[in-house]
């Protein structure tokens, strides 16, 4: 519902970010086995509440990282993880630790950057 209402609409995005909105929508960018749909419609969200709008834009460019969310999927495993910031790339990695799995490294897209080939800091065509 977000996703649709903030298209073109800037009433709906800046009421969401001075709300507080931005990092909950964020958090909806994650795969979850129960609901898969939700990582899609949490991305095209941040797409349409970012859209022209800079204001939003610099909102999530300032977030810091703050480590690795609780996992339900980890739970119980014995595995933890922990993350830190590539000094040569500014990109988040994440390792696995206490686990049989190997390492992986995890993207980050900067919002001010093209995201699915729109750039942002133009308005929106018809």
């Amino acid at each position: 519902l977000v996703a649709n209402m903030a298209y073109r609409c800037r009433v709906v995005q800046d009421a969401l970010r001075l709300k507080g909105g931005l990092p909950v929508m964020l958090n909806h960018c994650n795969i979850d086995g129960h609901h898969p749909m939700l990582r899609e419609w949490g991305i095209f969200a941040i797409r349409n509440l970012c859209g022209g709008n800079l204001e939003n834009q610099a909102a999530i460019e300032a977030l810091e990282l703050q480590g690795v969310a609780p996992s339900p999927m980890l739970d119980g495993t014995g595995t933890d993880a922990e993350v830190a910031i590539d000094p040569q790339t500014g990109k988040p990695s994440v390792r696995v630790v206490n686990g049989t799995r190997a390492s992986s490294n995890v993207s980050m897209n900067r919002a001010s950057k093209p995201l699915h080939g729109v750039n942002l800091n133009e308005p929106l065509s018809e």
